[in-house]
C-alpha cells in the first residue's frame, strides 16, 4: 500500500511476472533466472546448493503507452507509504526438473529448501521537470465459478472496484486476459486455452466464433513484433516463450503446441503504443461465453486505467500545493491544471468521457495566461 490515495491490496506472486511484462511495455525490466541453473536429478544427491535469485519489477505506471509516467500517481512521492511483501511457505518453481526428467513444479529428487528466504526491495524514482496529476493503473482479478462445456463467465462490477481512493466507477482497459491453469499457484485459472472451441462476447461486439486460433494470435503478433524471422523451430519457440504468455520451458513443446496453448486467452490483448484516449471503458456487469474443458474457477485479469473524480482531482492539486513542489519548481504555488495533450491533439476533439484518463499538467497561472501551448 503506497500513500493515502492507494488502499492496502495484495497481488498474487503468480501473476507478478505477467504484470511486470505488460506494464513495462511488453518487456521484462528485471533479471530472470534461467531454468538451466537448476540441478538435474541424474547428477546425484551430493550437489552444491544452488541459490535461487529471482527479481520482479513493479511498475507504478503503464508502459504500454508512450509516456508511462503519465500514469504515475504523484502523491506516492509526497506522502509516506508502505510496500508490503509476504513470502509464504508454499511456492512454485518453474523450470525445476522432477524425477521423471520433465519440466514442472517439482524439484529434483531429494532436493530441499533451507529456511533461508530473504526478500529485499529497492525503489526507482522517475525524475521529471513538470508536475503531472495523472490517472493510475491497477491490476484486478475477476472470479467466476466454472463448469465444463458451454459456460458464461461473469465480470461483476467491471471497472467499478479499485484500490485507489477517489476514482470514478469505471476503468479504461489496457488489457483483459482469461487465465489458463498453466499459471502456478492460486493465480491459475480453470482450464487450458487449447480446449476452448468457441467464444462470444456481447460487450465487445464479438459474435460466437469457432476461429479461436486467430484470436489467440493477437498474443503471438504482439510478442513477435520486434523479433527477426526465426530460422529454426527451436529459435521460434524461444522467441515466443520470452513472454509470460507462453510456456516458460520450450524444450518440452513443439512450436505448434506452444502457439495453440498459450497461458492466456486475449479478450483485449495488450498493445504497444496504446493511447488513453482510445481505451474501451469497463463498466456494468458484463459477461462472455466460452466452450471448453473447465474446472475450479475462471479468473479474468484486467489491467485498467482509473480516473479521479473531480473532487479528488482538486484534493490532489491542493496536496501538491501544500507539499511545496510548486514553489521548488516554479517559485509559485498558484498552480492550475491544464490538460496535457500531444501537439496533434485538440482537446475539444477528444471524447469528453475519455478526457478523464488524460493527465493534467500543473502550471503557474501566469504561464498559462501568457502561453496557451504550454501543456503540449
Amino acid at each position: 500500500a503506497m500513500g493515502t490515495v492507494i488502499s492496502s491490496n495484495f497481488a498474487l506472486g503468480g501473476i507478478l511476472d505477467v504484470n511486470e511484462y505488460i506494464a513495462s511495455g511488453l518487456r521484462f525490466m528485471s533479471a530472470k533466472m534461467p531454468a538451466t541453473v537448476f540441478p538435474m536429478a541424474s547428477v546425484g544427491p551430493t550437489l552444491t546448493p544452488v541459490p535461487i535469485d529471482q527479481s520482479v519489477f513493479l511498475p507504478f505506471g503503464m508502459g504500454l503507452q508512450v509516456e508511462a509516467h503519465h500514469t504515475f500517481p504523484i502523491t506516492c512521492l509526497i506522502n509516506e507509504g508502505l510496500l508490503t511483501i509476504n513470502c509464504g511457505q508454499n511456492f512454485y518453481i518453474d523450470g525445476a526438473v522432477d524425477s521423471l526428467g520433465d519440466f514442472g513444479p517439482d524439484l529434483s529428487g531429494g532436493a530441499t529448501f533451507p529456511n533461508a528466504i530473504r526478500v529485499t526491495a529497492s525503489a526507482l524514482v522517475y525524475p521529471a521537470d513538470e508536475i503531472i496529476i495523472a490517472p493510475g493503473y491497477q491490476l484486478t482479478r475477476f472470479k467466476s465459478t466454472a463448469q465444463s462445456g458451454p459456460d458464461t463467465i461473469s465480470l461483476n462490477s467491471f471497472g467499478a472496484n479499485s484500490g485507489f481512493v477517489g476514482v470514478q466507477r469505471k476503468a479504461g482497459i489496457f488489457a483483459l486476459l482469461w487465465a489458463s491453469n498453466r499459471l502456478r499457484g492460486p493465480a491459475a485459472g480453470s482450464g487450458v486455452t487449447a480446449s476452448i472451441t468457441d467464444y462470444s462476447n456481447d460487450y465487445f461486439g464479438v459474435r460466437q466464433t469457432n476461429d479461436i486460433q486467430t484470436i489467440k494470435a493477437d498474443l503471438y503478433a504482439e510478442e513477435s513484433g520486434d523479433n527477426p524471422i526465426e530460422t529454426s523451430q527451436a529459435a521460434a519457440v524461444s522467441a515466443f516463450t520470452r513472454a509470460p504468455f507462453f510456456d516458460t520451458n520450450p524444450a518440452n513443446n513443439s512450436l505448434a503446441a506452444t502457439m495453440q496453448n498459450p497461458n492466456f486467452f486475449p479478450i483485449v490483448p495488450p498493445v504497444r503504443g496504446t493511447k488513453v484516449t482510445k481505451l474501451v471503458e469497463a463498466t456494468g456487469n458484463p459477461s462472455y461465453n466460452m466452450t471448453g474443458v473447465f474446472g475450479a474457477d475462471h479468473y479474468t485479469y484486467l489491467w485498467g486505467c482509473y480516473a479521479w473524480t473531480p473532487e479528488k482531482g482538486q484534493a490532489l492539486i491542493d496536496r501538491v500545493k501544500k507539499s511545496g513542489v510548486g514553489m521548488a519548481l516554479y517559485k509559485s504555488n498558484d498552480l492550475i491544471p491544464v490538460l496535457k495533450t500531444s501537439k496533434k491533439q485538440d482537446p475539444q476533439e477528444i471524447n469528453y468521457s475519455k478526457r478523464a484518463y488524460m493527465p493534467n499538467k500543473l502550471l503557474p497561472a501566469s504561464i498559462v495566461a501568457s502561453d496557451a501551448t504550454v501543456a503540449k
